[in-house]
């Protein structure tokens, strides 16, 4: 069965080349450790995805791991969005026609077929200020799942959450997102 990763963040925008370098030698590492067959690329549209895509996909291109050109991009409403695409034209065409904070969740389905996408809501009840879950009315809510090609259930950022919040610093905040991580999952 194939195995897929749809929300990765190369990480490397502003890194010096060999600061670069090193992170992508490491992704690859685990990449061949995990044998992931599918990784889309998916960096936030601020932060020159094409040259992530590009980078990671030349650096993985000796593993039998396909990368995904993709982008996480922020609505007008302040909301992340996850587009993918089948190729890295595809990719370039889609970056020059919208940009950052430059369209509203109600065009998610013109976007897509606009550019040739698959949408995808990323952390929908996640802590953080771009959960579609947190920041829409429900109704908007609801319209923008009926939009959409895929909900994320998972968020990797989740898996060492009750670690990080379970400090006493952090204690108070522990309860509110355990309740936002348990409804992603119903």
């Amino acid at each position: 069965m194939p195995t897929f990763d749809l929300h990765f963040h190369p990480n490397i925008h502003r890194m010096p080349k060999r600061n670069k370098t090193l992170r992508l030698q490491k992704i690859c590492w685990h990449l061949a450790q995990s044998e992931v067959d599918y990784l889309a690329s998916t960096e936030h549209s601020y932060k020159n995805p094409l040259e992530a895509y590009q980078r990671l996909a030349d650096a993985v291109s000796s593993l039998k791991t396909e990368i995904i050109p993709g982008v996480e991009s922020v609505s007008a409403e302040g909301v992340d969005i996850i587009y993918l695409y089948s190729s890295e034209d595809h990719l370039k065409q889609a970056l020059s026609q919208y940009q950052t904070h430059k369209w509203s969740i109600r065009d998610v389905s013109r976007i897509c077929k606009d550019t040739d996408a698959i949408s995808i809501v990323p952390h929908p009840f996640h802590i953080g200020k771009t959960s579609a879950g947190n920041v829409l009315s429900r109704r908007a809510y609801r319209r923008l799942l009926e939009m959409s090609d895929y909900i994320e259930i998972h968020n990797g950022s989740a898996l060492t959450l009750d670690k990080r919040l379970s400090s006493s610093r952090t204690r108070c905040f522990f309860k509110d997102t355990q309740l936002k991580l348990d409804k992603t999952l119903t």
